[in-house]
């Protein structure tokens, strides 16, 4: 964050002129506003005074000048469009007045805080955070005006990246709670991020793993046809899923299913590659016992049914031969028994 420059201290005869100018028949209000007005001009932060009927203005110690005067305004939108004049947090437009923060508050009367907006210095676009607190008269509920105070949060591209870092642990905090592995790569599979449970359940470093040294810990016989899905995927983007086996650290090979999907530039072409890893070998080793086991049971419901067919057959072939067996003897003897000559 950049420095701001040294405050200037006003000359203590213009406070004491500043109040003297006052007519005041009580002694001790004279003192209370003199001490008033020096803890102001005193304080280290920058603001700024808008008056209610928005006449008034006075910015306090901003950019470290001191005007010499409070400021009477007879057009507020010519004033802060013309001389402090305001963007956007990310410098893509200019703010129209009742975006300023002094308006702002003096428009709608209540505290805000986290506002900001960006000022150009020269060469340097510095964003700023801005806090409103509404005043009111002393003992009333007149609303008089309006205080800002203004923090320099340093120039865009210093808040940018630390925006980006904010937004990264963020999202490394939330990745590395979840059980399945996520990672992150660029359009070729370069691999430039992995969680937390990656690292737990490869044993690889950071250093290892990074690129392409993830691969390493693919099983030989899966690793052409998962790389081959991830580079046809490129051609015509979309979902990828895929299985294959991968070395844990205790050296065991178990299957894991791989989701990738693209993030596309403008074109339509993959710029980023994002996905999860997720260990499904207990699920694959149980399915593979319920084939086995399927396997068995339709052996065994067919040898049942060969070996009904067989009885069956056995039941007719008896009952076949009996009745044959039968058959002959009926016919070689007459009604009366027997034999005829």
């Amino acid at each position: 964050m950049t420095t701001r420059p040294p405050l200037e201290r006003p000359p203590l005869e213009r406070l004491d002129s500043s109040v003297s100018s006052r007519t005041s028949q009580n002694p001790l209000s004279d003192k209370f506003a003199q001490l008033r007005d020096a803890a102001f001009y005193a304080s280290d932060l920058p603001g700024f005074l808008l008056s209610a009927d928005e006449t008034l203005c006075y910015p306090h110690v901003y950019a470290g000048v001191v005007p010499e005067e409070p400021v009477e305004l007879a057009d507020v939108d010519a004033y802060f469009l013309e001389v402090w004049a305001l963007w956007d947090e990310d410098f893509t437009r200019k703010l129209r007045t009742i975006e300023y923060p002094a308006v702002h508050l003096s428009r709608h009367r209540k505290a805000f805080q986290g506002m900001r907006c960006g000022v150009v210095r020269g060469d340097r676009r510095v964003v700023l955070e801005c806090r409103g607190q509404p005043l009111y008269a002393a003992g009333s509920t007149e609303f008089i005006g309006g205080i800002c105070y203004v923090a320099e949060l340093g120039d865009v591209e210093e808040v940018w990246r630390k925006k980006r870092e904010e937004q990264f642990r963020s999202f490394e905090t939330i990745c590395d709670s979840l059980p399945h592995i996520v990672w992150s790569s660029d359009e070729m599979g370069k691999i430039d991020y992995f969680s937390r449970a990656w690292y737990e359940f490869t044993g690889l470093t950071e250093q290892e793993s990074m690129g392409h040294g993830w691969r390493s810990v693919m099983h030989t016989d899966d690793e052409a046809e998962s790389w081959q899905s991830l580079v046809l995927a490129k051609r015509a983007p979309g979902q990828v899923d895929s299985h294959y086996r991968c070395r844990r650290h205790d050296g065991q090979y178990r299957w894991v299913h791989a989701r990738a999907s693209p993030r596309l530039d403008e074109d339509g072409n993959v710029a980023r590659w994002y996905g999860t890893i997720t260990d499904i070998h207990d699920v694959i080793t149980m399915k593979e016992e319920a084939r086995k086991l399927e396997r068995e049971n339709e052996r065994l419901l067919s040898m049942e049914q060969t070996a009904r067919e067989s009885s069956r057959m056995k039941s007719q072939f008896l009952a076949n031969m009996s009745h044959e067996l039968r058959t002959p003897i009926a016919g070689q003897y007459g009604a009366d028994g027997f034999q005829a000559i």
